[in-house]
């Protein structure tokens, strides 16, 4: 498909990027872009100008989602000059200034109704923890802003988050620990969140009938949850966190985020994660289907 003059809002995915996006829960309804399905690509028109502007484009491998989100570029054509023995490169400059005259009126697509900047927020959200190589510290960091805390928060029902605390014993001689976040609820209860990448290597479940039991992958983030429940049962750590953040934990559930929900569907996971007091795990999927459910209401 040929690129002329200005488009902007193109939302472009090949197929293999298109299966993947629908199977991550990606929503194809909260875009309002211009939107191609089964295109051989698009191409730029020898002698012509051309502008791209908030356009996506997706592709998928066995590494995972790539994508490329196109904010502005500028495409001007460009020719080659012979001179002899020497050769230089050519191109129109009489139209900048009329360009210049009208970028400066140009107003940059944001979406104004608030469910549907949240929902495009979500989308952004599955592209990003989708990347190959996405790190648990990036991911973090992505959840950290204020834009999209929202995603933990209508999970768990909090008022606000306190992102990646560093924490202090008080009566030992240990080394600081970083939770992800203290959640904090309406009321002033207060749970921990831990991110942990999207991506399990393993089962998740190990064992012989009705000896099953979480993976040794499983079991080390759960051990480091623990250490955070050992934290807060020391009232001398747990008066210097209310001195220096406000808020006071007693005994918090420590919520674990991990994996795809064909993760966490064996069905004796339940059973097995009851065995963890104050523990729950949820799956990327948890958290995104209940920000839907609640945009929705």
């Amino acid at each position: 498909m040929p690129l002329l003059g200005p488009c902007q809002d193109l939302l472009c995915p090949t197929n293999r990027g298109l299966s993947k996006l629908l199977k991550l829960g990606w929503n194809i309804g909260a875009q309002d872009h211009l939107m191609t399905v089964n295109s051989g690509g698009w191409k730029l028109v020898e002698g012509k100008f051309a502008r791209i502007m908030n356009s996506f484009f997706f592709d998928a491998s066995k590494n995972g989602l790539t994508t490329r989100h196109i904010k502005w570029a500028d495409c001007f054509p460009i020719r080659r000059v012979d001179d002899g023995d020497s050769w230089r490169i050519a191109f129109r400059t009489d139209q900048f200034g009329a360009m210049a005259e009208h970028d400066l009126r140009i107003e940059y697509p944001i979406p104004m109704e608030f469910r549907s900047a949240k929902l495009q927020r979500i989308n952004r959200f599955i592209e990003y923890f989708s990347a190959p190589k996405r790190t648990e510290p990036e991911i973090t960091r992505y959840l950290t802003r204020p834009a999209n805390q929202f995603l933990i928060t209508m999970r768990l029902g909090a008022e606000r988050l306190i992102a990646q605390p560093k924490l202090r014993w008080q009566s030992e001689r240990r080394d600081a620990i970083q939770p992800d976040f203290l959640v904090v609820l309406p009321g002033g209860a207060v749970e921990l969140c831990e991110f942990k990448l999207p991506n399990v290597k393993r089962k998740t479940v190990v064992g012989r009938a009705n000896r099953e039991k979480f993976s040794e992958e499983i079991s080390t983030y759960v051990a480091q949850t623990r250490a955070y429940r050992d934290y807060f049962e020391d009232p001398n750590n747990r008066r210097w966190v209310k001195r220096k953040y406000g808020v006071n934990v007693v005994k918090p559930t420590r919520y674990l985020v991990i994996g795809s929900r064909s993760d966490l569907s064996h069905d004796d996971w339940r059973h097995i994660e009851s065995d963890y007091k104050g523990l729950r795990i949820l799956s990327y999927n948890d958290l995104i289907d209940a920000a839907l459910a609640q945009l929705y209401r």
